[in-house]
């Protein structure tokens, strides 16, 4: 895990269409990146944000039948820090996807402290 991802403070979390009130964006996508954005604020570490250019990192999600993705990205860069893919990762209560990113860079914290 990349030191810019354990030592960030805030986050925009977006889809692969573009931000949520985008029309073309589809209502799974919007539904994922509230069910990352209150999860977020439940873990704490990261503060979210409205806008990209006020944010350490990107979260981008994307849910569909097959698979759904977390990817973090810095700002303006196109090769994720961290990625993670799974189906129904960002579908149900728990989102999966979201448990995998806070437990490794929790990991990274942890390492980084030694």
């Amino acid at each position: 895990m990349p030191q810019l991802v354990v030592s960030a403070r805030f986050v925009y979390v977006t889809t692969y269409d573009g931000p949520p009130w985008f029309s073309r964006v589809l209502p799974e996508d919007r539904q994922a990146v509230a069910d990352v954005e209150d999860a977020l604020r439940a873990w704490a570490k990261y503060t979210v944000v409205l806008r990209p250019d006020a944010a350490d990192l990107i979260l981008v999600v994307q849910r569909r039948p097959t698979e759904d993705v977390l990817a973090v990205y810095q700002l303006g860069a196109s090769i994720p820090l961290w990625r993670g893919m799974k189906a129904g990762g960002l579908s149900s209560r728990e989102l999966p996807l979201m448990a995998n990113f806070r437990k490794a860079v929790e990991t990274a914290e942890l390492q980084s402290r030694r």
